[in-house]
């Protein structure tokens, strides 16, 4: 009984250390399995006296468009991320990684008739909203998945968090009314 025991337990400690390796990035030695890549700029940093970089969650926004696309159609995408408001000002001239948003933000972001990806990107806690408030002439809005992506503390994550968001459209051209003749009896 004893022994069944023991292996019982060392089983339990196997476990747990492979799911705390798994959750926080290591393997089960513990040792982390990458360190991830800084992917924005965050504001200047006052006690370092230098523009830092960070490690962002970055929304990946794709329009995708089907059917028939009148020429020169813009699509605008919606992003809000409530949150308290900083008064820092994000410098970019300093490094070459896109800046982050700084919480709250509202961001409206154009797509051409062909769709594409744009991304933004956010250091902070909060749950952000993706809308396509008015659909262009000729199309409608068929799903945006995830409308809502909540976003919590990045500061124990080791993998560069990038959460895909797709917005499709689907846009019929209206057909030309067809013109008769009109044709005289008589």
């Amino acid at each position: 009984m004893r022994r069944k025991l023991i292996a019982a337990a060392a089983v339990m400690g196997l476990v747990a250390l492979a799911l705390v390796g798994g959750l926080f990035g290591g393997d089960a030695s513990g040792a982390p399995s990458g360190t991830g890549e800084l992917n924005c700029a965050l504001p200047y940093d006052e006690e370092v006296g230098s523009l830092s970089e960070g490690l962002c969650a970055e929304l990946q926004v794709t329009k995708v468009v089907t059917g028939t696309v009148p020429p020169g159609t813009t699509f605008l995408v919606r992003v809000v991320c409530p949150g308290v408001q900083v008064n820092e000002t994000v410098q970019v001239n300093e490094t070459e990684l896109p800046p982050v948003d700084l919480l709250p933000v509202d961001k409206t972001l154009p797509f051409p008739e062909g769709g594409g990806t744009k991304s933004v990107f956010i250091d902070g806690v909060t749950t952000c909203t993706i809308s396509e408030p008015t659909a262009p002439a000729g199309c409608t809005l068929v799903s945006i998945d995830p409308a809502i992506v909540p976003l919590e503390d990045l500061s124990f994550i080791r993998q560069t968090p990038v959460i895909p968001i797709t917005v499709t459209n689907n846009c019929e051209v209206a057909a030309a009314p067809i013109a008769a003749a009109p044709t005289f009896t008589g």
